[in-house]
């Protein structure tokens, strides 16, 4: 955010404050930002979660002699709750909590490892069946696209932040200053009118959108427990596009539309000066 303050009032000084300039300069970074903004997508899938993500009726596990067998439903006698997200791991599907997992025998309260898990093991019969222990957590992943995200996301916040200061400077330049302190006013008025306020219900709802389980609070949804990954980075896509595309749209137009103060004129001391101050 700083460093992008700091580039956007060095780029305000190279354009010597030049308003047709500043506005290009804008609808640049601005169309660089809509393309990285594909670094949203850029994301790891959901790990298998029993009931969630995996329905325990599909999960498969393998035996010792090679075959694929459906496991049955084992915890529904439990009366699990979901009021405490605790997942546990076993053969790298997770459940919500070890009570999903069938788990009954915990020697340590304090231990990471749970004894006697039902649930993975009634995929099992005769010879084959065993009961599990399962490891507190979440199961591991071999997703590393992480490294990818973060670089690119954060060169978005770069460019974003980098507009700040040419976008006053375009406010500043195109009213009398006179009308100044009204025209910083009704910016940050629209800003937040336009921007702020809906935004985080926009955000609010997308994430909402994308809950997967709704932990238990007094009989009602509280906090969400699991999100989709994959709808969530789809939904922050869309809507970034859509914001970046308006962005866009109007700098268009105030590039389009714009005239040069008559007092500007004045202060050019010839028209190759004048060309020069607004090309």
């Amino acid at each position: 955010m700083f460093l992008g303050q700091l580039a956007g009032g060095a780029l305000v000084r190279m354009c010597n404050s030049a308003v047709k300039k500043i506005l290009k300069l804008n609808i640049f970074v601005t169309a660089i930002s809509m393309a990285l903004a594909g670094s949203l997508l850029v994301g790891c899938e959901l790990n298998p979660i029993a009931g969630v993500s995996v329905p325990y009726d599909v999960i498969r596990l393998q035996t010792t002699n090679g075959s694929e067998i459906l496991p049955w439903k084992c915890n529904s006698d439990c009366h699990c709750s979901t009021a405490s997200y605790d997942p546990v791991c076993i053969n790298g599907v997770e459940y919500f909590t070890p009570c999903h997992a069938g788990c009954s025998i915990d020697l340590n309260a304090t231990s990471q490892v749970l004894y006697n898990c039902t649930c993975p093991s009634s995929a099992m019969s005769g010879d084959t069946r065993r009961a599990l222990t399962a490891v507190r957590g979440k199961c591991t992943s071999s997703c590393n696209n992480i490294y990818i995200f973060l670089p690119l996301i954060g060169l978005v916040v770069f460019c974003t932040f980098s507009l700040l200061v040419p976008a006053t400077t375009v406010v500043l330049r195109s009213v009398d200053s006179s009308q100044t302190s009204m025209a910083i006013a009704a910016e940050q008025f629209l800003m937040r009118l336009f921007g702020s306020v809906p935004g985080l219900l926009l955000l609010g709802g997308l994430l909402d959108n994308s809950c997967l389980v709704w932990q238990e609070k007094c009989e009602d949804a509280g906090s969400c427990a699991i999100y989709d990954n994959s709808l969530m980075g789809v939904s922050a896509f869309t809507a970034v596009i859509l914001g970046k595309t308006l962005s866009l749209i109007a700098l268009c137009l105030a590039f389009r539309l714009h005239t040069p103060l008559a007092a500007d004129e004045e202060n050019c001391a010839d028209r190759l000066e004048y060309d020069l101050c607004h090309e």
